[in-house]
């Protein structure tokens, strides 16, 4: 039995149910990049645009969706958040050139950015401090399974109705989020802030958050782990289906091995953590990821990526183990001195990750000349960058005090 704050508390599937569609919609219709691509008559690089729009709407709309609800409610801005989503997907669903579906994709982005930002403060406001670790465990569990379920169903769809069904999947969700909402999403906010949007006071809490030795770093960190996830959600349709000539279903083996790696890297971070330092686990977690990137670049010299999708998925498997350290105890870390002001904190740290993976998928757009190298070069260049970053700030700097705010 959950004991109540003040007022009615928001079930956990309606939350689960906001903070899901989003990501869902991040990679549900990355199965479909090639054939976009083929119907819409242009180069796969400027299809991969497509990501780096949307990461960027949602890296943007991440700094605001928290002072908003500060100042006028939870509800409310949840709803306009999904239908902005609804009006995102219409554009996407209707496209039938690429920059309306660039267009299209940001605007899903700025909707879809609600659910989780909405969602996290909606648990703070309605929980009381002794459940919220164990709400926040179930319903960021589906936002973890959420964009891993999205090639899964958008590979299916794809080959039975073709891209444009993907989009309207995503019409459909976000209707039946917009009308959820209504019904089953009470207002949580019962103290607004007046001041939430003052530029000033949003300036300083922002900027004092970057006081911290450790925590810009850990930020880009994130962002280079990140970015190669969405580099792999981009590329990897272009391997499949234009350089092997498989059927857009066949992108499953790469989502099933990324899957795995992750969980095998998260079951081991969660069995070490607590047996030796998080920050020399974060490390580890890097070196994983430049071994992986390293043997996939090597694999790719030696003319192998274009012979099995098996060799591509080992390599990818071991990026992804080491992506499953650095997350996690990164974040922790990143956060640690901000009890006070996480909202904020949590926000420029999506600001950072969603921004620094927006840029990474629009060079990767930028180089892009041939699929079997997209991955390799991306990985090697985001896991060594980052490698050089924990170098830098913690190998050199350990043991700096830590601001709090």
């Amino acid at each position: 039995m959950i004991n109540k704050v003040k007022g009615a508390v928001p079930s956990i599937l309606i939350l689960v149910f906001m903070v899901s569609v989003g990501p869902f919609g991040d990679t549900e219709y990355t199965p479909s990049l090639p054939r976009i691509a083929h119907s819409l008559g242009v180069h796969y690089s400027l299809v991969q645009l497509t990501m780096t729009s949307y990461l960027l709407g949602y890296a943007i709309s991440q700094l605001f969706y928290g002072p908003v609800s500060d100042r006028f409610g939870r509800k409310p801005i949840m709803l306009s958040g999904a239908m902005v989503f609804v009006i995102g997907s219409l554009v996407c669903l209707f496209s039938f050139s690429i920059w309306q579906l660039i267009a299209g994709r940001f605007v899903q982005a700025i909707g879809s950015c609600a659910g989780g930002v909405i969602a996290s403060a909606c648990i703070r406001d309605a929980y009381p401090e002794s459940e919220r670790g164990h709400v926040f465990a179930k319903v960021y569990g589906a936002f973890a399974i959420a964009p891993a379920l999205g090639p899964i169903v958008g590979s299916f769809v794809d080959a039975r109705f073709g891209w444009h069904a993907n989009f309207l999947v995503l019409v459909i969700l976000s209707l039946l989020l917009f009308i959820s909402l209504i019904f089953f999403l009470p207002e949580t906010n019962h103290h607004k802030d007046k001041n939430a949007l003052n530029p000033i006071l949003m300036l300083k809490h922002y900027g004092s958050l970057m006081l911290d030795p450790y925590y810009l770093p850990h930020l880009l960190i994130m962002g280079l782990a990140i970015g190669i996830v969405y580099d792999a959600l981009i590329a990897a349709p272009n391997l499949v289906v234009d350089v092997l000539h498989m059927s857009s279903i066949a992108i499953l083996i790469i989502a099933v091995g990324v899957l795995i790696g992750f969980v095998i890297g998260a079951a081991c971070c969660n069995f070490l953590t607590g047996r030796f330092k998080e920050n020399n686990l974060v490390l580890a977690g890097i070196v994983l990821m430049c071994v992986g990137s390293g043997i996939l670049g090597i694999f790719a010299l030696a003319g192998l990526m274009n012979k099995s999708l098996l060799i591509t998925v080992i390599p990818v498997m071991i990026v992804f183990a080491g992506i499953a350290f650095v997350i996690p105890l990164s974040t922790a870390d990143a956060l640690l001195p901000f009890e006070h002001v996480t909202g904020a904190a949590s926000a420029m740290m999506g600001f950072f990750q969603m921004g620094i993976a927006s840029l990474s998928t629009g060079i990767l757009s930028i180089i892009h000349k041939n699929a079997i190298f997209d991955m390799p070069v991306m990985f090697a260049s985001q896991s060594v960058l980052a490698l050089i970053l924990f170098f830098i700030f913690f190998t050199l700097r350990p043991n700096k005090p830590r601001y709090t705010v």
